[in-house]
C-alpha cells in the first residue's frame, strides 16, 4: 500500500505539472480547461482507486483471499531464507490443530523464534523512491491552480508591459 500511495502521488504530481505547463503556454479557453480539469479529477479518482483502495480492500480481506501457504510463498520470494521455515511452521500448526503434542508445540515455538529476527520492513526499499518537494508556488503552478480550478471563468493573456 505504501508503494501505491507513492505511485499515486508521483502520477498525480506529474500530471499536474504537465497540465500546468499546458495551461501556462496554451492559454486555453474555458472548454479546454474544463476538459483538462475533469480529466485530471477522473484520472485522480481512478489512480487512487487502483493503487490505494484496492490494496486497502485486500488488507481488510475484502474480495478474494489467498491462503497462508500462498502468502508464505510470496514472502519467500522477497526473503528466500524464510520461505522453507515459514512453510514448515504453517504445516506444523496445521498438524498441531488435529493432535495435541508437547513436542509439536515446542517445535512450533522454536520455528517461531527463528522467524522473529527477520527484518520484514526491508521488503519495501523506500530509497528507490525519491519524493520531490516543491517549495513555494511558481508562476506555472499559480496559473494552472487559478485557471484550472476556475475552469469556467474567462482568463486573458497576461500583459507584458516593459516599464
Amino acid at each position: 500500500m505504501i508503494k501505491g500511495v507513492l505511485y499515486t502521488l508521483a502520477l498525480l504530481l506529474s500530471l499536474f505539472l504537465v497540465m500546468a505547463l499546458l495551461e501556462h503556454f496554451g492559454y486555453f479557453g474555458t472548454t479546454v480547461r474544463a476538459i483538462l480539469f475533469w480529466c485530471y479529477l477522473l484520472f485522480g479518482i481512478g489512480i487512487v482507486a487502483y493503487y490505494v483502495a484496492v490494496p486497502l480492500g485486500k488488507i481488510f480481506r475484502l474480495g478474494k483471499v489467498i491462503s497462508y501457504q500462498d502468502a508464505a510463498k510470496i514472502i519467500g520470494r522477497h526473503f528466500p531464507d524464510v520461505q522453507d521455515k515459514l512453510l514448515n511452521l504453517l504445516q506444523l500448526q496445521e498438524q498441531g490443530e488435529s493432535v495435541h503434542d508437547d513436542l509439536l508445540e515446542s517445535a512450533i515455538a522454536q520455528k517461531t523464534l527463528l522467524l522473529k529476527p527477520v527484518p520484514f520492513l526491508q521488503a519495501i526499499d523506500l530509497s528507490q523512491y525519491e519524493i520531490f518537494e516543491i517549495c513555494g508556488r511558481s508562476y506555472i503552478g499559480d496559473s494552472f491552480v487559478n485557471a484550472g480550478i476556475a475552469y469556467d471563468d474567462y482568463w486573458s493573456l497576461p500583459s507584458h508591459n516593459a516599464l
